[in-house]
């Protein structure tokens, strides 16, 4: 018995070969698509840039610096996103924090890092952090307006003097600054008492001066100098003055005073989470990277020097720069009481 055919005029269904051909081919596409999505390279998309500062101080500066060269030799855009508050603790909390596959980098400020783990009650250790490498470091100064009746440290102290006791406004970026333990080191050897008021950040500190609301401020060489028009620096707070000409040939303190005192100044790097080094050990292998050849690359270098500041510019690399850290938790822990007063 054979099978009818109930359908006599049906034909085979035969496709063109064109477009077969384009059939396999969206298939291979899509095979080949998938697995080059998957075997991507990093980073693919842009990346935080958390500033724990307003803008305009040391730690946003070394980041709108930096910024455009680490681009380049990093492949994506950086975004700073300025995360003011709690003397930058909220900034450095928001670093630590931040989800281990390398979508946020950090700014650090020294030695407010290392003060805000002394001082403040705060979620991290410096062992929360990685660090990818410094950028430099900004030596203290003294900064008064330029119509003030003095024109040198001695004759500044000798009118605190005679003001009343904890009348004198001195501005400082934040309480954890080193701005503020030169300040204290100050009162103790000088029998003064200032009037130390911390600012959300160096640029309103050092506004506050130029508008006459602040007598002074206790800031940093380099990122002083947008007020220099309007403000004289009267002392530096640092071993040598090699920046004359950026200082008003103002003396240092020990060379004014004959007192021996610390070197101040804020220092600035980059940082990740220590997560990721750990869950993605490759990607900030790539961060250190790019970040040193932005560094030492040579639009960036002329870029710092014609602007005068390449002489703040000191890099060091991560395991250097991470023990460093340590130590100066220690270390400063000596001063403690200074900036809990």
């Amino acid at each position: 018995m054979k099978l009818r055919n109930n359908r006599p005029n049906m034909k085979p269904l035969y496709l063109p070969f064109h477009f077969t051909s384009l059939l396999i081919g969206a298939a291979i596409l899509l095979f080949v698509g998938g697995w080059a999505q998957a075997a991507e390279v990093w980073p693919n998309k842009e990346i935080r840039l958390i500033v724990p500062s307003s803008p305009g101080g040391t730690v946003d500066t070394a980041a709108r610096l930096i910024q455009p060269f680490w681009e380049k030799t990093l492949g994506v855009p950086l975004v700073v996103e300025n995360r003011p508050g709690g003397n930058l603790a909220l900034g450095f909390t928001l670093i630590a924090k931040a989800d281990p596959d390398g979508s946020a980098i950090g700014v650090y400020a020294a030695p407010h890092l290392e003060f805000t783990i002394l001082t403040q009650k705060v979620e991290y250790t410096m062992d929360s952090f990685d660090f990818i490498g410094s950028f430099g470091f900004d030596p203290g100064v003294i900064r008064v307006h330029r119509d003030a009746p003095y024109n040198d440290f001695k004759g500044f102290i000798d009118w605190v003097k005679r003001q009343p006791k904890g009348s004198v406004s001195v501005g400082v970026s934040a309480g954890t600054s080193s701005n503020v333990l030169g300040l204290r080191e100050i009162e103790k050897l000088a029998g003064v008492e200032f009037n130390i008021v911390p600012f959300k950040g160096g640029t309103e500190a050092r506004l506050a001066v130029v508008g006459k609301h602040a007598v002074a401020t206790h800031t940093q060489i380099f990122v002083s100098r947008s007020i220099a028009r309007d403000t004289k620096v009267i002392a530096v707070h640092y071993g040598k003055n090699n920046w004359k000409d950026l200082t008003d040939n103002a003396k240092t303190i020990k060379e004014e005073m004959g007192w021996n005192v610390m070197d101040t100044g804020s220092g600035s790097g980059f940082m990740v989470t220590a997560k990721l080094r750990k869950e993605h050990p490759d990607r900030f292998d790539k961060l250190v990277k790019t970040y040193k050849a932005a560094m030492e690359s040579k639009d960036f270098l002329e870029r710092m020097r014609a602007s005068e500041t390449d002489r703040q510019l000191d890099y060091i690399a991560p395991e250097q720069l991470k023990a460093d850290m340590g130590r100066s938790v220690i270390e400063l822990g000596k001063y403690k009481a200074f900036i809990e007063k």
